[in-house]
């Protein structure tokens, strides 16, 4: 049971599925994140036949083996959700907001608070609502910011055929 625990709580510390405190290190394969996303360095998966030095990057042998990354990415393939923080570590708002709403839930099901994992929830989702702040979800131009658009019904209300009952 700690096994499958501990798998489940590595995946919400990543960035593909969770709130992004694990991140990817070349050297040591995870290391903490938390970045935000202007220090972010994405990983691509190149298909085979587009592997090799010309298609990768187009800098220099010399700039790269400087420590330069490669200015523009040609024909790397798909842009993975892994990334590499280059700076500013533990400093993602978002990551920060999320381990808020873990400590509430902890804190509330400690008082013996009914319903604190969904407390927790909701309090996370109505501050990720609030436009104008870095751990903010909806964007100022959102498309939900202009309301609701209820579909029409015409083509299915009263379609029901209940003679042939």
């Amino acid at each position: 049971a700690a096994g499958i625990g501990l798998f489940l709580a590595f995946f919400g510390l990543q960035q593909a599925a969770g709130i992004g405190m694990i991140t990817l290190d070349p050297e040591t394969l995870v290391s903490l994140g938390g970045c935000p996303p202007e220090n972010r360095v994405h990983v691509y998966a190149p298909t085979p036949e587009a592997f090799n030095w010309d298609s990768i990057c187009n800098g220099t042998k010399e700039l790269w083996d400087r420590g330069y990354p490669p200015t523009e990415p040609h024909q790397l393939g798909r842009q993975s959700a892994n990334y590499v923080c280059t700076g500013n570590i533990m400093r993602s708002a978002t990551m920060w907001l999320g381990i808020a709403g873990g400590v509430i839930m902890t804190v509330l099901m400690m008082k013996g608070t009914r319903a604190s994992v969904l407390l927790g929830i909701l309090f996370v989702t109505f501050v990720s609502w609030i436009p104008g702040h870095s751990a903010s979800y909806l964007e100022d131009n959102y498309p939900l910011k202009r309301g609701v658009l209820l579909p029409s019904v015409a083509r299915t209300a009263g379609q029901l055929d209940f003679r042939s009952l």
